[in-house]
């Protein structure tokens, strides 16, 4: 992707339109400790709120996300550090293993008649439904 970003760069005075692939490169690098979680929690067979907190740890503790009190916000400024996100998503995914479904009542029952969500009712003929 580096490369890609740099021909671009090279190519600018001639293709000023490479300015879309500059940026949809760096955004694409910046993303990569999303990407890294992710497929990390896809690899193990995760539940989506599993792979998401994954993801999530792993942007963060790359560093990619930095706190801007200028613009009071959050700025993306660079892709982070590679080797923290790989060691994060290792720890995370273990983590997950570790706790198992001792968690996992906290996300199965869809609001509070105790139905579990794997469960889905049919209002039109009045059963349940096993998903």
């Amino acid at each position: 992707m580096r490369f890609l970003g740099e021909l671009t760069k090279a190519l600018l005075p001639v293709f000023p339109q490479g300015q879309l692939i500059i940026q949809a490169t760096q955004v694409a690098n910046t993303m990569m400790g999303a990407i890294i979680g992710l497929m990390v929690g896809h690899f193990f067979k995760f539940t989506p709120i599993q792979a998401g907190a994954i993801a999530l740890a792993t942007v963060f503790a790359g560093g990619a996300p930095v706190f801007n009190p200028d613009v009071k916000g959050v700025v993306f400024s660079s892709t982070g550090d590679i080797i923290t996100m790989g060691v994060t998503a290792a720890v995370a995914a273990a983590f997950i293993l570790w706790i198992g479904d001792k968690a996992k009542s906290l996300f199965d029952y869809r609001h509070s008649n105790g139905y579990i969500s794997r469960y889905w009712w049919n209002w039109k003929t009045g059963s349940t439904i096993h998903c």
